[in-house]
């Protein structure tokens, strides 16, 4: 009995060892399933802490990228928008520059084409006048015309007078080189400008006739012609020579040659300046064709993968859509009306 007690007990504690141990392997499995579930966990944890702070950087560069792409936007549009302003503002100012020169020139061409023809022909007049009894096919009509014709001749006379010391480049549409011609006639010898045709007949007059003011220049040539035809008239009305004064005629004559010759160097002039303006426009407009063309060129070739990305995704948006969402959503509708109101078109 004993020894069968004693074989069951020992069976018993080996059994109960046996236990023990399987016990102490699954509470060893356990501490290993738990540890390993506290990895997993961790690394889940780890993971989506990980997820988080891509999914923060991803955001963050977006932002970055976004800001990029918005700023040279506007950079872009900024260079457009200051190269079109300063095409804008240099055409404008250039244009409106020459459109206020160009009623004073004009004028001045207008006095000088006048003067042409009426500053040393009021000598003539005056010898119709003083022949007015042998010229018995005019009448008294024609006599207040030739008077009138006088007036405005002097009138003439007085308006360049005055104004010719205050032209100046800022108001006449002409090159440097007309201005520089216009002063040096104004106080030189008018003969040394007279045409090549005129100028072997007319020379020898220069000095005899007017008291020699030829030689000084046309402004006191001008003033002498202005004075002697005012005291002429004053003393008879032309009707009759009250002294022989030589070579007025053909003193006369000579300013309105060297008027002439001024008249042609005006017109060439005027040409010349407006040839450059046209010019200098033709230029600018063509460095503004090629400022765009260049900014179309760089657009096209550096950026034309991201607008063709952008554009493929529009198009797969666009295809990703339902068609039972186009046909039969209302609200789809509804935020296709409020995108329409934002844009102001119909989609």
């Amino acid at each position: 009995m004993e020894i069968i007690t004693h074989i069951t007990e020992q069976s018993i504690i080996k059994e109960t060892e046996k236990h023990k141990m399987l016990l102490n392997n699954l509470l060893s499995q356990n501490d290993y399933i738990n540890s390993y579930q506290l990895e997993l966990q961790t690394e889940v944890q780890q993971n989506n802490q990980i997820k988080q702070e891509n999914d923060v950087l991803r955001k963050n560069k977006r932002k970055i990228l976004i800001r990029a792409s918005k700023l040279k936007s506007v950079i872009f549009s900024f260079v457009i928008f200051v190269i079109f302003l300063i095409y804008s503002c240099l055409v404008t100012f250039s244009t409106q520059s020459f459109l206020n020169k160009y009623q004073s020139t004009a004028d001045f061409y207008k006095l000088i084409a006048d003067l042409s023809f009426r500053s040393g022909n009021m000598f003539l007049y005056r010898e119709m006048f003083m022949l007015w009894g042998n010229l018995t096919y005019l009448n008294k009509t024609d006599g207040l015309r030739l008077y009138n014709l006088i007036d405005i001749a002097q009138t003439k006379i007085m308006e360049y007078v005055d104004q010719a010391p205050r032209i100046n480049l800022e108001t006449l549409l002409v090159p440097e080189d007309f201005y520089q011609f216009f002063l040096t006639v104004q106080n030189t010898d008018v003969c040394n400008f007279l045409d090549e045709n005129y100028k072997q007949v007319l020379t020898p007059y220069c000095l005899k006739s007017f008291d020699g003011s030829l030689m000084k220049g046309m402004l006191p040539a001008l003033t002498y012609i202005h004075q002697t035809i005012i005291t002429q008239q004053a003393i008879n009305n032309f009707t009759y020579r009250a002294e022989d004064i030589l070579y007025e005629v053909e003193g006369g004559q000579v300013a309105s040659r060297v008027f002439s010759f001024m008249n042609e160097n005006l017109q060439n002039g005027i040409i010349k300046k407006t040839e450059s303006f046209n010019y200098q426009n033709q230029l600018l407009s063509i460095f503004f064709l090629i400022a765009l063309g260049s900014i179309c060129f760089f657009v096209v070739n550096f950026h034309y993968t991201n607008l063709k990305q952008h554009l493929q995704l529009i198009k797969f948006g666009v295809l990703m859509i339902p068609q039972s969402d186009i046909l039969k959503n209302d609200f789809f509708e509804r935020y296709l009306k409020q995108i329409e109101l934002k844009l102001g078109y119909k989609l």
